[in-house]
């Protein structure tokens, strides 16, 4: 492997690292946010990091064919580190504004339907209380 080959395998890892500590950001702050129960915590730890796996191979196959070398591990280190020190805040912040909107959407759109369902209860009600004097026409 010449040196191009390397420094461009070296900067593909670094960028992975960033991907995998923005998917670990992500990770982190829907677990804060989200309640989960005590059987789904386990299984979504393991698919976390099943996912993270399977990036982490994805980009040693794209960038020097899937050949574990030392520097594209230490630069998928160094990527996690430089991200999780200069740009998790931000992202934490994009974050936290992303899922606190669609939880704050959720919410409105299930307390309108909760009305609407009150409404129609409440009418269903009325209308089915109103009695009908009618004749019988059997003899």
């Amino acid at each position: 492997m010449d040196i191009n080959a390397e420094v461009y395998a070296f900067l593909t890892m670094v960028y992975c690292g960033i991907v995998m500590g923005i998917l670990f950001s992500v990770y982190c702050e829907k677990r804060r946010l989200f309640k989960r129960g005590p059987i789904m915590g386990p299984i979504e730890d393991i698919l976390f990091w099943i996912v993270q796996a399977g990036v982490l191979f994805l980009f040693l196959y794209w960038s020097n064919y899937g050949e574990i070398r030392m520097f594209s591990m230490l630069g998928a280190a160094v990527g996690f580190t430089v991200y999780y020190h200069t740009l998790r805040w931000l992202v934490v912040r994009i974050l936290d504004f992303a899922f606190t909107t669609i939880i704050k959407a959720f919410s409105f759109i299930s307390a309108t339907l909760r009305r609407v369902r009150h409404t129609i209860k409440g009418a269903a009600k009325k209308i089915t209380s109103i009695k009908f004097f009618c004749k019988n026409k059997r003899n």
